[in-house]
Formats: C-alpha cells, structure tokens, sequence
C-alpha cells in the first residue's frame, strides 16, 4: 500500500444478511494482496450498535460496505443513521447489491454513499471487485484520521 498513514490493517465492516454472501466476501478479502480486518454483521442494529461502542475508543471501522436488502428490508435508515451521526459519519459507505433499480442507487447517493457497486456473479469477480475496492479505499484515497 502507498498510503501508509495505517497503523494497523484497514478494518472493513460488512453488514449482509446472507452467510453464504459473508463467507465468500471474508474467502475473497483473504486472497487480497491488500491485508483487511473484516467485522461481518448480519442485521442492521448490531452494525449501528457495534459503531456506537466503538465512536468513543476511536477503533471504527475504515470502510463500510453494505447489502441493500437486510432482514427483508433495505438498509436506508441505517446508512441515514449513520452519515448522519457526528461521530462516525465520516466512514465511507459502500453498497453492494444484486438490484440496479436506479431509483435505489440515488437514494442512496442522496443518503451520503460513496459507491454502489453490483454484487459479483463468481469468486473469480469477488476477489477483483474487492481487490480493486481495497485499492481505491486504502492505497489511493485518503481517508479521514478521526478515529
């Protein structure tokens, strides 16, 4: 990594519903050349409540990079809560989703995203789509020190 204002490994949290979907992202981050620290979730509150813990001890997550469809719902109102709590608002958010309905991509763009990206049909396209997330998020921009 060119950026090396890290003192310990990037740390991604990932909030998605779907096991299966966790553990091929945790198999595809592992095959990174880009060494990450994943905290996976699987309902939107623990991701809320995990950065709530955390805001005080400055230990939040890098990135954050989210599924669309959670416990049967979206995830608007938690990327609202979080872009717009002061203390960790600052986090990028990431989604990946299966659905490209535009009318979702610009809700959330409005709610503070920072990319939306279609989920990866293979593990082969896992692991470049995350290789190539890891690049842009950690060896080319910058990112806030307000941790």
């Amino acid at each position: 990594m060119k950026n090396n204002y890290f003192a310990k490994k990037p740390v991604i949290a990932v909030l998605d519903d779907d096991i299966d979907d966790q553990l091929i992202i945790k198999e595809a981050f592992s095959s990174n050349p880009f060494p990450v620290t994943i905290v996976c979730f699987t309902r939107p509150i623990e991701l809320e409540n995990y950065l709530a813990e955390n805001a005080e001890s400055h230990q939040l997550p890098h990135l954050i990079l989210l599924d669309l469809y959670n416990d049967g719902r979206t995830t608007f109102d938690c990327i609202s809560h979080i872009k717009t709590s002061p203390s960790f608002g600052f986090i990028p958010i990431v989604m990946m989703s299966g659905s490209s309905i535009q009318s979702q991509v610009q809700q959330f763009y409005r709610l503070g995203g920072a990319s939306f990206i279609l989920k990866p049909l293979d593990f082969e396209e896992w692991q470049h789509t995350l290789s190539v997330l890891c690049q842009y998020w950690f060896d080319i921009v910058l990112l806030s020190h307000n941790r």
